[in-house]
């Protein structure tokens, strides 16, 4: 029984974790001009860090 159950839980097809899956061209558009508004003064342009609240 064990046995069966085990086989049958690694014969199942994995699922995507990706958070990305589903997202639109759209989706993605809107979260860029939403990081430039807010997000972009104190994180950078791609996000790689400059000036942050203290």
């Amino acid at each position: 029984m064990v046995l069966v159950a085990f086989l049958a839980f690694f014969s199942m097809p994995a699922q995507s974790e990706s958070p990305l899956d589903g997202l639109t061209d759209a989706d993605l558009a809107d979260g860029e001009r939403l990081f430039r508004i807010h997000c972009a003064r104190c994180h950078g342009i791609n996000g790689a860090g400059g000036e942050g609240s203290n």
